[in-house]
């Protein structure tokens, strides 16, 4: 079936749409049209969307994606099929066009043969994550994402460890920020005034996100909210973030020390 980029960009934000919202709480899209637009909006979340061209939904109706009816008003009242989720995660997979410049960057960077090679089974874990992420069963995957998440940063700290030579590490390796901490140590009598702030703070940021990881490995239990699609999307992102930019950084500091 053949999509323009229009209906593409529509479909998935139907999807991504309703995957964060909770299971109890789903409610039928509505789309509304005027005479100068058609506004879609789904009851389920507190604000309407940018205006959408009618025969975009008709078309994602007619290649069935959408159970489309009409109420007496004339509105397009839809909810997702299967299809609909199943077409997004092929689209998501090809990633033939990506959502930024800097998630594009980051994704080719933690793919590098390079940084696999040094990471292999940390990238394996959060590869494993990401293709959880995109798939159209992924909201039954919102615990074991971040899982794969949690124990990617734990292999990547334990092979820095292990490719820096450094021998009085924590064995544990659950302890993720002492560890890292003691890795990036080995540099600190060699960063100048603007490096430094930096590292501490790519420090911060991996305590940060462990926060989050872990939050989605409970479920969400402490804070009584459930979990939707978009706190799965954020740490599989992040991780990858996190994990190119402190491989990045240490890499860069060890050609400096070694020059």
């Amino acid at each position: 079936m053949a999509l323009d980029k229009e209906q593409i960009d529509l479909l998935c934000l139907l999807v991504e749409t309703a995957r964060n919202i909770p299971s109890d709480k789903r409610r039928k899209f509505i789309a509304v049209e005027s005479s100068t637009h058609t506004t879609l909006r789904n009851w389920s979340l507190p604000n309407w969307y940018p205006d959408v061209y009618k025969g975009d939904i008709e078309i994602l109706d007619r290649n069935g994606f959408l159970n489309l009816s009409t109420n007496s008003q004339g509105d397009y009242i839809f909810d997702l099929l299967p299809e609909a989720f199943q077409y997004y995660e092929k689209v998501k997979q090809k990633s033939v066009e990506p959502l930024s410049n800097i998630e594009s960057e980051v994704h080719r960077y933690i793919s590098d043969p390079v940084f696999r090679q040094r990471f292999p089974t940390a990238f394996d874990l959060w590869n494993r994550a990401e293709i959880k992420l995109w798939s159209a069963d992924s909201n039954n995957e919102l615990t074991s994402i971040g899982l794969s998440c949690r124990e990617a940063m734990q292999e990547f700290i334990d092979a820095l460890i292990i490719n820096q030579r450094i021998s009085n590490a924590d064995p544990d390796k659950a302890h993720t920020l002492n560890r890292l901490r003691l890795v990036l140590s080995k540099f600190s009598g060699n960063l100048g005034s603007t490096v430094s702030p930096f590292l501490e703070a790519l420090v911060a940021y991996f305590e940060t996100l462990d926060d989050l990881v872990q939050r989605q490995v409970h479920g969400s239990t402490k804070e009584g909210e459930k979990l939707r699609w978009d706190d799965a999307r954020r740490i599989v992102f992040h991780c990858a973030v996190v994990m190119s930019e402190i491989d990045a950084s240490i890499s860069a500091i060890y050609k400096d020390v070694t020059a």
